[in-house]
């Protein structure tokens, strides 16, 4: 076996560039009790192909790839645990249903708009909406609930459907859309959520606060629910337990990424759709222009049975 010395400096150069990666990887072990782990766990995936990527590179250091093995199964292993977690019984057909973060300074105001406009979506759930916006959504969903007195991180609801009762929540300075839609099947509850960025410490303690009042709020009232927006928050995360534990499930299939958006299919899935009581198609990429999100749109029907 080559020392390190003897070995071309190709192999060392890939171990040290695939060593912070590996860090990134092992420290999503932590990820609900520290902060950095929490963070980390929005990339472990991620680390885990660029790992096993570097693996081959790394040959003869077979210690080292051991090394970079293990790191990539740490990063890896919380995300295959969430592809055995219960989801939403399947559909594929039923209301249409478009989650989208429109981004508040975006420059392509008007691309974006349009896009969302052209899904023709039954239910939109927006977030980072801006007032002058409701004009355009106006002429397309005449039954809105808009989030008033904001003019930045902003949401509204937009629907074909009647809306029968709502109400806007404050959850800790961000607003929680809370709405009752008549669809031809029967009632819908359906909120629109834009949680804490998880940042700095304080702000992802804030968000697990909020995903806590969230759940609270769900179980207070029986019946179906879907819940849709900007989580910050990934399927594989330890805050986003709380959900499943009042019955909220994920779409089937796997997540797409959300964000950022230019990293399309390679990013993370802050972005979430959940229902109780409902069928659910598996979510699609909507894209975004000008946004940093992608959007999410599936097919729903309650679950009448």
């Amino acid at each position: 076996m080559l020392t390190p010395a003897q070995c071309h400096p190709r192999q060392r150069y890939v171990f040290a560039a695939a060593l912070p990666v590996a860090a990134i990887a092992i420290v999503s072990l932590f990820a609900g009790s520290t902060w950095l782990g929490g963070l980390c766990r929005h990339w472990s995936h991620l680390a885990a192909v660029l790992l096993l990527l570097a693996l081959p590179l790394c040959w003869p250091l077979r210690r080292r790839m051991l090394l970079l093995a293990i790191a990539a199964l740490a990063g890896a292993w919380p995300w295959v645990l969430t592809t055995f977690h219960t989801r939403a019984p399947s559909t594929d057909h039923g209301i249409s249903v478009l989650s989208a973060n429109l981004y508040d300074f975006n420059r392509r105001r008007s691309e974006v708009l349009a896009s969302v406009l052209a899904k023709d979506a039954d239910l939109v759930g927006v977030q980072e909406v801006l007032a002058d916006d409701e004009a355009r959504f106006a002429t397309r969903w005449p039954y809105r609930v808009w989030t008033p007195g904001r003019e930045l991180l902003a949401s509204a609801l937009l629907s074909r459907h009647p809306i029968i009762h709502s109400t806007v929540h404050d959850l800790d300075g961000f607003a929680l859309i809370d709405a009752d839609v008549a669809l031809p099947e029967g009632t819908l509850r359906v909120l629109v959520v834009h949680l804490w960025s998880p940042k700095k410490p304080s702000s992802a303690s804030r968000r697990d606060a909020q995903l806590q009042r969230l759940a609270d709020l769900i179980a207070e009232r029986a019946g179906p629910v879907l819940l849709l927006g900007d989580h910050n928050c990934t399927l594989a995360s330890p805050a986003i337990a709380v959900l499943r534990e009042v019955g909220l499930l994920p779409p089937p299939g796997l997540r797409p990424a959300t964000w950022p958006a230019w990293l399309g299919p390679c990013g993370t899935d802050l972005d979430q759709m959940f229902g109780r009581g409902v069928r659910l198609s598996p979510a699609t990429p909507v894209t975004l222009p000008g946004s940093d999100h992608r959007g999410l749109h599936l097919f729903l029907r309650l679950d009448v049975r």
